[in-house]
């Protein structure tokens, strides 16, 4: 395991299953959500998807559920003391990266409840690691709270783009049951991943709204098509890796 990654990535996790590729031509980090059914989900659709893209960089799939693996899985939902260890850990991370390989690009992916968690990676990297930014981050149906504005974050934090991918669609996982589990910042209602921010800026914080000619890329609106390998491919990965100043 490369030095940058080896002091804080969860103990116990199966390397061989989460990380791939070469750390000089880049890296992605990327939490996925609630592991229902004690699935990894996005565990092999997103390097497939990266890959199909061209990426040949390391994808870090980051196993921040610990004792949510099993049921009641949703626990990850509401333990904001495990959110806030892994955002640590994660922005450790990318300050460590940023110091191995300073000219290679960064970029950090999150996925419903790991979507929820991107905002908090952000603080820790402006709180702890103040001047170490990524290149651009994604969000894709994330379980956060809309009226959470993340404007400022993004400008200390992220060289390009904050993209966050939403979908009216996507009302059974993003509107019932972040109404009923409420979100990872610990708000009851429709979450950012189905209304969008309400809180946007034109090339730093952008929503991308569900449009029928995307179903061509398979990206249907649902929860579960944030992690189909063709829209990661073809509508994901283009601005994840968008080149930034």
């Amino acid at each position: 395991m490369p030095s940058f990654i080896d002091p804080h990535f969860p103990a116990g996790a199966d390397v061989a299953k989460c990380i791939s590729g070469d750390p000089d031509k880049g890296l992605v980090l990327f939490a996925s959500g609630v592991l229902f059914f004690s699935i990894p989900w996005g565990r092999q659709a997103m390097p497939q998807g990266l890959r199909r893209a061209g990426f040949e960089g390391m994808i870090v799939w980051w196993p921040w559920q610990e004792k949510y693996r099993q049921f009641p899985t949703v626990g990850v939902l509401w333990d904001c003391e495990l959110q806030r260890k892994h955002a640590a850990k994660l922005a450790a991370t990318i300050a460590a990266y940023r110091q191995a390989h300073p000219d290679r690009p960064c970029h950090l992916i999150g996925c419903s409840a790991g979507g929820g968690l991107v905002p908090q990676v952000l603080e820790c990297l402006a709180e702890s690691h103040p001047g170490v930014m990524l290149d651009n981050v994604v969000l894709l149906g994330p379980a956060l709270d809309p009226r959470t504005n993340l404007t400022a974050l993004t400008e200390q934090t992220v060289r390009g783009t904050l993209s966050n991918f939403c979908s009216i669609f996507d009302c059974m996982i993003l509107g019932l049951g972040t109404s009923l589990f409420g979100t990872t910042d610990r708000r009851r209602g429709p979450s950012a991943g189905m209304v969008g921010m309400l809180h946007e800026t034109v090339g730093k914080c952008e929503n991308v709204f569900f449009r029928p000619w995307m179903i061509r890329h398979h990206r249907f609106g649902g929860h579960k098509s944030n992690l189909n390998r063709k829209f990661i491919a073809t509508l994901v990965a283009p601005r994840l890796f968008k080149p930034v100043e």
